[in-house]
């Protein structure tokens, strides 16, 4: 491949030996238009590549217990150390916060074990509201008959526009055990997570 035939190929000016000393400041002139117009393109681009904020927790060794029938916040306690946390304000007490406005990709998981459930369920919610509320981001509830030694799961995903300075917790619900349980028993039994998509 002959210098110039790659920019050729993408639609840019090429020039010869038979360009006059006269007209070098207009093929530098050209060149400068096409590198301005990359970077033009380079600044809508790099923001969806550079410095993109993602998050990825999930279940550490000792979990939570969980009452039952009632909806209980997780806190940072029952959580490994984060897989992914990239640009975000804070990870603190279970409390996830936004440094970034747009619109993110969330999603959370529960699973309990070895107790006759009739209900499972999680949601995520935003700056300290409660559940089933207009601060709900994403839920998911199970439900089945109670009996048994089934070992169900909910789990909620959604796209959702978030502030800088929102606050983001997961809540979980199980009902139908008499007792406290354990979210889960392993790393992928509880998990957040939330990604960044677009402004």
């Amino acid at each position: 491949m002959a210098i110039g035939d790659l920019a050729g190929s993408k639609g840019l000016a090429t020039y010869t030996d038979a360009l006059l000393v006269a007209d070098v400041d207009t093929g530098l002139n050209q060149r400068g238009d096409d590198i301005a117009a990359t970077m033009t393109r380079l600044d809508k681009v790099e923001p969806y590549a550079i410095g993109v904020p993602k998050f990825s927790v999930q279940r550490g060794t000792n979990g939570q217990l969980v009452g039952s029938n009632v909806w209980s916040v997780i806190g940072t306690d029952a959580f490994a150390t984060p897989v992914l946390n990239t640009e975000f304000t804070s990870w603190t007490q279970g409390a996830l916060t936004v440094k970034k406005t747009g619109v993110y990709q969330v999603s959370a998981h529960v699973q309990f074990f070895a107790e006759p459930y009739s209900t499972v369920a999680v949601q995520l919610v935003k700056n300290g509201g409660t559940v089933d509320s207009q601060n709900t981001l994403a839920k998911d509830e199970w439900s089945g008959p109670g009996t048994g030694s089934a070992n169900p799961s909910a789990t909620a995903y959604n796209l959702v526009r978030l502030v800088a300075g929102d606050v983001v917790r997961l809540w979980v619900l199980q009902r139908g055990s008499r007792q406290a349980v354990n979210a889960g028993i392993s790393t992928p039994d509880l998990t957040m997570s939330l990604l960044w998509v677009d402004a």
